[in-house]
C-alpha cells in the first residue's frame, strides 16, 4: 500500500509477478521505493505472510529469500532489482509507459510462440529437467505449424547469411 509519506518518490519499480490476469500472463504492478525496501517481519516476531514464503524463494532464491526475512535489512531499487525482486527500475512518471511498451512488443510477436513460452515455463517451474525439456520440444513443433512463424524464422536465417 502506498501512502501519503512515501511521497515524494525517488525511484518507481516495475514488479511483474506470474499470473494469468493480464494478457502477458503476468501482473504488472507499480509501485514505489523511496529510499529502501525491507521485511520488518521477523524482528518483529512475525512469520512472513501474503505468499511471501511462496513467493519470495522463486523471485530472488531460497539463501536469499531467507537472508532478506532473516535480516530484515532494507534494500534500494537497484538493488532490488540486481537480485531479481524487481524486473526493472524506472524514473517517477515513466513505469506506465516501460510496461505499456513492454506489453506492445510482446503483442507483436507470434502468439504461438509467446504461448509457449509462457507455458513452458509455469511448466518448468513445477517439473524436472527432462519433462521441461519434453515440454519445449512440444512448443517448437507447435510453433513452427505456425505460418507466422515460419515466416519470421525465414526472414532470420536469412539476415543470418
Amino acid at each position: 500500500m502506498i501512502t501519503n509519506d512515501m511521497l515524494p518518490l525517488s525511484k518507481s519499480r516495475l514488479l511483474l509477478q506470474n499470473a494469468s490476469e493480464s494478457p502477458l500472463g503476468r501482473i504488472t504492478l507499480s509501485g514505489y521505493i523511496k529510499d529502501s525496501f525491507g521485511l520488518p517481519d521477523t524482528p518483529l516476531g512475525l512469520s512472513p505472510t501474503s505468499g511471501m514464503t511462496w513467493l519470495l524463494p522463486r523471485i530472488v532464491g531460497l539463501g536469499r529469500a531467507m537472508y532478506l526475512t532473516l535480516s530484515a535489512e532494507n534494500i534500494d531499487a537497484d538493488e532490488a532489482e540486481r537480485i531479481g525482486l524487481v524486473d526493472r527500475v524506472t524514473e517517477p512518471g515513466e513505469v506506465v509507459a516501460k510496461a505499456e511498451a513492454f506489453a506492445r512488443r510482446v503483442a507483436s510477436y507470434p502468439r504461438v510462440g509467446v504461448a509457449w513460452t509462457k507455458l513452458g515455463f509455469q511448466r518448468a517451474l513445477e517439473s524436472d529437467f527432462d519433462a521441461a525439456t519434453r515440454s519445449e520440444e512440444e512448443g517448437e513443433l507447435a510453433s513452427f505449424r505456425s505460418p507466422d512463424t515460419r515466416k519470421r524464422f525465414r526472414a532470420f536465417l536469412d539476415r543470418e547469411r
